[in-house]
């Protein structure tokens, strides 16, 4: 490996070396997990993204309205309460019992009631 091969990759080098799953790119622009990397100067690699939590949007509404969630314990107003989801819009979800929550505040109030986050998981864009 040359100087000049070192260097573009060396981040992506120290992630391997750290545990991390590294990717190089295909044809036709698909990211693939590379179990042993040969870091060529002629192929681009990265590190493999984290998974993101993001907050539902309206395209997820089939598949949150009708369950129920609980507030965080150091969710002021929502402590300890658990209600259901009865609609959602472009704006957020309307909760049983209380007022209308935004996406994102559903995201930060509150969990379903087996205690995972209200929102989705999501894999960031890296080139």
């Amino acid at each position: 490996m040359t100087r000049e091969m070192l260097i573009k990759h060396w981040e992506v080098i120290q992630a391997f070396k750290e545990g991390k799953i590294v990717q190089h790119l295909r044809e036709g622009d698909k990211w693939v997990d590379e179990e042993n990397p040969s870091f060529g100067c002629n192929y681009n690699f990265r590190i493999k993204p984290e998974p993101q939590l993001v907050p539902f949007s309206f395209e997820d509404a089939t598949n949150i309205v009708g369950k129920i969630v609980k507030g965080k314990p150091d969710t002021q107003g929502y402590q300890n309460v658990y209600v259901l989801i009865l609609g959602a819009d472009l704006g957020g979800v309307g909760l049983g019992g209380k007022e209308k929550l935004s996406y994102a505040d559903l995201l930060d109030c509150c969990t379903f009631i087996d205690g995972t986050p209200c929102g989705k998981y999501t894999e960031t864009k890296t080139a």
